[in-house]
């Protein structure tokens, strides 16, 4: 719950602030995909944890973006 509720907390933050480019004011996004130990059932390997994150960030980016996935 602690890696969803960051999640949220640092997309809404990036969603909602101005970054300036080449004097020009620019919105961006953020996609994220999380995994944690153990709630996910994880135990053997970081590099297991890490596939899981990534596989949830692309479906982020797949289903429309600017988001947190944290389940499959």
């Amino acid at each position: 719950k602690g890696a969803i509720t960051f999640s949220e907390r640092l997309r809404l933050q990036v969603a909602d602030h101005s970054f300036m480019v080449d004097q020009k004011s620019v919105r961006i996004t953020i996609s994220v995909g999380t995994a944690t130990h153990p709630e996910d059932g994880v135990t053997d390997e970081v590099d297991t944890l890490i596939k899981m994150a990534d596989r949830r960030l692309y479906a982020a980016k797949r289903s429309g973006r600017n988001k947190v996935v944290s389940e499959d």
